[in-house]
């Protein structure tokens, strides 16, 4: 972190910077991030799956599926109100203190390869929601659905 600082660069590309550090080195590490592009008006992509540090150091969110973006908009936008069907089911699937489940979800299927290219929404196959012929043809452009906000969803009617 500290070689890829040393430069002075415009844009930092943080690959999973917290990834297997215990909760006090990761709080640490995203205080660093923090104040270095606060200070230096350095920009940070961040890479990650983890909601929590997501939710923590982001303004914005790309949520992408099938190397695509599936939504995008702010972080508590997209937290409070997921569009996009696979974001909703990624936010289902945070563990909860206050939510008692009998059993964690998934996402049945598996995911796209992309030697395996298809028409339509690449989540389609595993949506709950998704319908035949309205998912699988042509491409899926992003849509506002909020000030900010937008998904790649067709079936997305603002209704939840």
């Amino acid at each position: 972190l500290a070689m890829a600082l040393a430069t002075d660069p415009v844009l930092v590309l943080a690959d999973e910077p917290t990834s297997a550090l215990d909760v006090q080195t990761q709080a640490q590490i995203l205080n660093l991030l923090a104040g270095v592009a606060r200070r230096s008006k350095v920009a940070i992509l961040l890479v990650s799956h983890d909601f929590g540090v997501i939710a923590e150091i982001c303004q914005r969110i790309y949520v992408m599926y099938g190397g695509e973006i599936a939504e995008t908009g702010p972080t508590a936008e997209i937290l409070g109100r997921p569009a996009h069907p696979y974001t909703e089911r990624l936010i289902e699937a945070l563990p909860s203190v206050t939510r008692r489940v009998a059993e964690l979800p998934v996402i049945p299927g598996r995911p796209p390869t992309l030697s395996e290219p298809r028409p339509g929404c690449s989540f389609f196959p595993r949506c709950t929601r998704g319908q035949e012929g309205l998912c699988t043809s042509g491409t899926m452009a992003l849509a506002e659905v909020a000030p900010g906000h937008a998904t790649a969803c067709v079936l997305y009617s603002g209704a939840r």
